[in-house]
């Protein structure tokens, strides 16, 4: 008579070493981490199993390797017996492109100019959603930088105007004065002093002295001519002639004519040799002045647009 038999966990499978019976028959497992039971007597090495005994340590893609989980690294890389991992904060998610390790052990943030495509209620974000680029996002450790519309690409926030797009209006110094002072010139009529601005001066007339007659050029102030048949010449004797064949002069009044430079006045007037007749003349003279484009040299200034990043606020890494 056979004897009776019954099924038994932890029983190697007779032909697949890579598995072992579990406690309801007919069932089976892998034998070790990393192996799985895929029907009958096959199993198969599934790669991303937690180690049952050393924490943050799973099986990798290659039959009976293991690797630490995403997000840490071996502490000694040399040892095979040294199975201690720790976080790395930085590292890249092995699954999810542009998510690293925070500084926090076993949580992730995106990279910088990149944001969760999905969050919870909390606002926190869904590893699983993965990321997108986020134009305009702020790098988490430099407020002065961000992301551009192009991926990969930042910006810089403009320090001309601290990315405030314009220039606030103030006042600027004045270029055309001097604390509100400008040198100005006009023309002034200075009159001639020794004319006393009329331009010509009175003189004695030097040919009557000032009499205002001159002896008669043509009887030599004598009155009268002698007139002796052939020629008649000026009386030398005057008012005490005698001589019968005297001629009365026609042209003088008592041996006396009018001065003809100075037309019986005594004088007459020239041009003045100082300001050559024009009575003064026109002298330049510099004066202080008021700046008429500005106040006390400051000139009030309209907001403007940032000309160092052309009313944009953010300038473009090269």
């Amino acid at each position: 008579k056979p004897e009776t038999v019954h099924w038994k966990a932890g029983i190697e499978h007779p032909l697949n070493k890579h598995l072992v019976s579990v406690s309801k028959p007919g069932q089976w497992k892998g034998a070790s981490t990393g192996w799985i039971w895929t029907g009958s007597a096959n199993a198969k090495w599934e790669s991303g199993i937690p180690h049952p005994d050393h924490p943050h340590v799973e099986t990798s893609s290659t039959e009976g390797d293991f690797l630490p989980e995403t997000g840490y690294s071996w502490v000694d890389q040399k040892s095979k017996d040294n199975w201690e991992v720790r976080w790395i904060p930085g590292r890249e998610h092995n699954k999810h492109r542009h998510v690293i390790a925070t500084p926090n052990e076993g949580f992730w943030w995106p990279e910088v100019g990149y944001d969760w495509n999905k969050t919870n209620d909390k606002g926190n974000g869904i590893l699983e959603s993965g990321v997108h680029w986020s134009p305009g996002l702020l790098d988490r450790g430099n407020s002065h930088r961000r992301a551009s519309a192009l991926e990969g690409k930042w910006e810089t926030r403009c320090e001309t105007c601290d990315g405030k797009k314009i220039i606030p209006g103030g006042k600027v110094k004045c270029d055309k004065c001097k604390n509100g002072v400008i040198k100005k010139t006009k023309s002034e009529w200075v009159e001639c002093e020794d004319c006393s601005g009329h331009g010509r001066k009175k003189e004695k007339c030097k040919n009557c002295g000032g009499l205002t007659v001159i002896p008669c050029p043509q009887c030599k102030g004598k009155l009268h001519f002698h007139f002796d048949g052939f020629a008649k010449t000026p009386c030398q004797d005057g008012l005490f002639c005698r001589n019968p064949f005297r001629i009365n002069c026609s042209n003088c009044n008592f041996g006396l004519v009018t001065c003809p430079d100075c037309k019986g006045n005594g004088s007459y007037y020239r041009d003045c040799e100082e300001c050559d007749g024009d009575g003064g003349w026109n002298r330049r003279r510099t004066y202080d002045a008021d700046c008429p484009d500005c106040d006390n040299g400051w000139k009030p200034q309209p907001p403007r647009n940032c000309s160092s990043c052309d009313g944009k606020g953010w300038i473009p890494e090269k």
